[in-house]
């Protein structure tokens, strides 16, 4: 069973991030015959995407920002937005370089620099800020999951890179949702969440996911979203859909936290190997 996804955020740990917050329930709507089809062959794709994963290393480089007095811009997701209103100040912009290792399904973080200068037993969890994982499997695992009781419905199409790429829907009910751990008193809950899924209609493969954590009102995290962006890239000479990008923005009552997240250098592990995404020239990595 694949565990579920953790995210260490400052003083609140929680699970999984777009949407604005309080939205609606999505309710259940009836899909054309090849709406439906595409959907059932991405669920049975993406419940065994973390199956087919080779043994990898990768470097994470993550900008994050924390944004003093909530004065934080939302923009679309991917559009990079989410920038400070006059008047409101920057408590921190760090630049974290990580090596990620993914072994056997679980992922383990090595911090190599922050801000250009090496880091020395500085551990990926306790750096201060907002801190992501799970972005290699867990979240599509979670969505599609029969067990997460996940209700879809149709958005619309796209185009993604030129490609035409089908837009579902989906909700996940608190129930089911996803946990979330405070150090107020009491403060845990499941949250539901929103979001949609951008789908290949002919790999049936997500190429993009957004999602958005639903909370109660008086509850110490007032927002948070977050978006993963898939794309091709070859590791010992075969091709796997991977994370490339990924966004989250949170916000509290007194700060707003932004962590964009590039993923590169992909390479077998414990073997030298060509990598590179496709449109782009192959390297070698370090």
């Amino acid at each position: 069973m694949v565990p579920r996804n953790k995210t260490l955020f400052c003083a609140y740990v929680f699970l999984a991030l777009a949407l604005p917050i309080g939205l609606p329930p999505l309710l259940p709507a009836q899909l054309s015959p090849d709406q439906s089809s595409v959907l059932e062959s991405t669920r049975a794709s993406a419940l065994k995407f973390a199956e087919h994963l080779p043994d990898f290393i990768c470097t994470q480089v993550t900008h994050r920002r924390i944004i003093g007095q909530g004065q934080l811009v939302t923009g679309a997701s991917g559009s990079g937005g989410g920038v400070p209103q006059g008047g409101s100040r920057v408590d921190a912009d760090d630049v974290i370089e990580e090596r990620l290792t993914y072994i056997g399904g679980n992922e383990k973080y090595e911090v190599l620099k922050v801000n250009g200068r090496r880091a020395n037993g500085i551990d990926h969890m306790k750096l201060q800020g907002m801190i992501t994982t799970g972005e290699f499997g867990t979240a599509l695992h979670e969505i599609f999951d029969p067990d997460s009781h996940t209700t879809f419905s149709w958005d619309r199409k796209e185009y993604i890179d030129g490609q035409e790429v089908y837009v579902y829907a989906f909700h996940v009910p608190q129930e089911h949702g996803w946990e979330v751990v405070t150090q107020d008193p009491g403060g845990k809950l499941a949250a539901p969440y929103s979001g949609r899924i951008y789908v290949d209609p002919q790999a049936f493969t997500v190429l993009r996911v957004t999602s958005a954590l639903e909370f109660p009102r008086g509850f110490s995290i007032l927002h948070s979203e977050r978006m993963i962006e898939y794309k091709q890239v070859t590791i010992a000479n075969k091709e796997y859909l991977l994370p490339s990008h990924s966004e989250v923005r949170a916000e509290d009552r007194l700060q707003s936290y932004v962590n964009e997240v590039d993923f590169k250098d992909y390479h077998k592990f414990g073997a030298e190997s060509t990598v590179h995404y496709e449109g782009e020239a192959p390297g070698k990595p370090d």
